[in-house]
């Protein structure tokens, strides 16, 4: 495997972190999805207290341990990435 250049890696730095922020996006747009379908299907006949059982039990649990994860990806691993880019572009003699 050939050697990336500092720009390469620079790159690939940008693209893992503008990949954290799809995943943010796309789990807020699930959550949207989720609940536009609870309140049509409780609008529909669903049981309210089905609906609220899976809004606050299943669906609770979910985002719980998403904002866990979410929480450690922009702390700790974005943080890291960035401060490996940073180094990258002092190596590189940019700015």
């Amino acid at each position: 495997m050939s050697e990336m250049s500092l720009q390469e890696q620079i790159k690939a730095v940008d693209e893992i972190i503008e990949y954290f922020e799809q995943i943010k996006r796309d789990i807020n747009h699930l959550n949207e999805e989720v609940e536009n379908n609870l309140t049509f299907l409780r609008q529909n006949g669903l049981r309210t207290e089905i609906a609220d059982i899976v809004k606050s039990v299943y669906m609770g649990n979910i985002n719980h341990e998403l904002k866990l994860m979410l929480n450690k990806m922009e702390n700790q691993d974005k943080v890291y990435l960035c401060e490996v880019k940073e180094r990258l572009i002092r190596a590189g003699g940019q700015r």
